[in-house]
């Protein structure tokens, strides 16, 4: 993974689209020629790509932890709790206003 800064998100979202590919693509491609190579079988063909999506799967859970444990996430700040308190309260008051206009109408 880059380090944080090297790139700015730019560079973090390409070095993940490269991982993502890689991660995802090598398992589908490796699954479909084995199963071209391997049987004529379609059920064991489905099962052979079948493992591959699990391979893949597992790859992208190696991608996501590995980007989660360099760049986590900080703690919610009282700051920002009250300020999502409030931004929900004024939703809540517009809900009750067009509620009451509703009524008298």
């Amino acid at each position: 993974m880059p380090e944080q800064g090297s790139g700015g998100i730019a560079g973090d979202v390409l070095a993940i689209s490269w991982q993502v590919a890689v991660a995802v693509g090598v398992p589908l491609f490796a699954a479909a020629w084995l199963s071209q190579q391997v049987t004529q079988d379609t059920a064991l063909q489905l099962v052979v790509v079948m493992g591959g999506l699990v391979v893949a799967g597992a790859g992208m859970s190696l991608v996501i932890r590995r980007y989660m444990a360099a760049h986590p996430v900080p703690p919610t700040t009282e700051q920002a709790r009250e300020a999502g308190l409030r931004w929900e309260r004024e939703i809540e008051a517009e809900r009750r206003k067009k509620e009451a206009d509703r009524e008298l109408q």
